[in-house]
């Protein structure tokens, strides 16, 4: 896939994704339908009685939205110091494809604001 990810947003006519539109929240699942083993996330979607297997990042993405929704930026700082990893380009794709990959999965969406 090419080009920046819109979140199944697209953007203004100027090219930019509106700022209220970037929060994001969980939906479908809770802590407790959440497991962390190694470097897999799993996770039970109540909305579409699927389980998931994700990515550890994806999985610590999933527990920060459930405490508290946030904007891609905010997600990357978290992460970040989760892992006591730097806020760079690597960690800014990874958490980028982990939110696209929830969003696709009907596990979060985009706060209404």
């Amino acid at each position: 896939m090419c080009g920046p990810f819109f979140y199944g947003r697209l953007p203004d006519p100027g090219g930019r994704l509106p700022v209220a539109m970037t929060k994001w929240r969980v939906i479908g699942c809770r802590r407790a339908t959440i497991r962390l083993w190694d470097n897999d996330c799993v996770v039970f979607n109540s909305l579409s009685g699927a389980t998931h297997i994700l990515s550890a990042v994806a999985g610590e993405v999933l527990f920060s939205l459930l405490s508290q929704p946030s904007d891609p930026t905010d997600l990357r700082a978290r992460i970040a110091a989760t892992f006591a990893v730097s806020d760079d380009a690597d960690l800014a794709a990874a958490v980028d494809r982990a939110i696209a990959e929830m969003d696709e999965l009907g596990l979060i969406e985009l706060e209404d604001t």
